[in-house]
């Protein structure tokens, strides 16, 4: 980024972003969440107002751009808010977060005029690469060689309160698992839960190759550290994020002829791990079975409120349609839910899955002549974890399908 004020206030952006995800920090007690809420909500109005005034004085912003900004408002976020409302009281959190959110498609348009619409996951790459740097050498040197003991623990919010072994304050051992009856603890960074620090590292890989246009072979430590989070969601991203380089046409038509003849046994191979991992998942039993009844659930919910949503935040209503083996004995907080398309589906209905959901295809269609390949695995990639993640309100998720939605534009 050319314009040094932008340009501090998207490295300060992408820290934030970041922290957010369901970090330990943002989910401990006390009142670090609100103060790195507060920060984003700050910075995403000065980005906002800045690009605003840029656009401006460069003559490029269109009516068109602050009519979309406009209906936006009128017809989606004030009607769905107040019918939305009726089924279950929305908090202001959400009013706030998808009323500032829009700022961004100005910020992200200007990116597009200097040359730059990857601005941002430039910065989010390079912190991404740090955090997988050093959670590969601690999670290595305290978690499996076990050199030095946890020097402290925390308290976290993320589900049951509960304490968590910390390591000088930035590196913390929140899930030990067992993997073929062998004890061990998965790679977490400084994240809530392996899932959660997958997504993160999934984000990194896929807009690396794809969006930043690098190679596999200088993503290969992301790619290592996301197998370290043992989690299903990485390996899958992993898998994709080959099969999709595999596809990209090379320069030269001889490697291309041969590709087109390796396909097959390419594909072969990349699907026979895709149903080894299936079939572990389902003879595993409770994670399967889980993800299998939140669908269902989710479901039944929707076709409750199927326009309109049962109401953000009405996880009972969720929970009512789970299976009563699931749920005995358990509070709301530990139930928990696994997919965060379908959360959104049932509770904002088919109004806010749209919301959501557009960008992908939209960013598809529009950048395809372009890129070629690169156009559908980003956000195909992206679609699948968000299907098998919670990810739905998290700011770097919003921020990045608000990123599809402004590269997706005609103007």
């Amino acid at each position: 980024m050319r314009v040094l004020p932008l340009r501090i206030i998207e490295n300060i952006f992408s820290f934030l972003l970041i922290i957010s995800c369901a970090t330990i920090y943002a989910h401990s007690t006390g009142n670090l969440k609100t103060l790195i809420n507060a920060g984003i909500f700050i910075v995403i109005i000065l980005l906002s107002c800045v690009s605003f005034y840029l656009l401006s004085q460069q003559h490029q912003l269109t009516y068109k751009i602050v009519l979309l900004w406009i209906a936006y408002f009128l017809l989606f976020l004030i009607p769905f808010s107040i019918l939305n409302n009726l089924n279950y009281p929305m908090g202001s959190f959400f009013v706030l977060q998808f009323s500032v959110l829009p700022g961004l498609v100005f910020y992200f348009y200007f990116c597009r005029t200097i040359g730059n619409p990857w601005s941002i996951m430039q910065k989010i790459d390079r912190l991404i690469y740090l955090i997988a740097i050093f959670s590969l050498l601690f999670w290595f040197l305290f978690s499996i060689l076990k050199i030095v003991a946890p020097t402290g623990t925390v308290t976290t919010d993320w589900g049951p309160l509960r304490l968590i072994p910390s390591f000088y304050g930035v590196y913390f051992e929140t899930q030990p698992v067992s993997i073929y009856g062998i004890a061990t603890i998965r790679n977490t960074a400084f994240f809530t839960e392996g899932p959660m620090y997958a997504f993160v590292l999934s984000v990194g890989l896929t807009s690396r190759i794809f969006l930043l246009d690098k190679t596999i072979k200088s993503s290969l430590l992301l790619m290592v550290t996301m197998i370290t989070t043992m989690t299903s969601t990485a390996i899958i991203v992993i898998i994709l994020t080959l099969f999709f380089s595999y596809l990209k046409t090379s320069r030269s038509q001889s490697i291309n002829a041969l590709k087109q003849l390796m396909l097959p046994f390419f594909s072969v191979i990349l699907l026979s791990v895709f149903v080894f991992i299936l079939e572990q998942k389902t003879q595993g039993g409770e994670s399967f079975g889980v993800r299998m009844d939140d669908v269902h659930s989710a479901i039944k919910s929707w076709a409750q409120h199927p326009i309109i949503g049962n109401g953000i935040g009405n996880f009972q209503s969720l929970i009512s349609n789970m299976n009563s083996v699931r749920i005995q004995f358990k509070t709301p907080i530990e139930i928990g839910f696994s997919s965060g398309l379908f959360q959104v589906f049932a509770l904002g209905g088919i109004a806010l899955t749209t919301i959501y959901v557009y960008p992908f295809f939209a960013f598809v269609v529009a950048q395809f002549k372009r890129n070629g390949i690169n156009a559908i695995a980003f956000p195909t990639i992206l679609l699948t974890v968000f299907t098998s993640s919670i990810v739905s309100y998290e700011w770097f998720f919003l921020v990045i399908v608000t990123m599809l939605y402004a590269n997706s534009l005609k103007i």
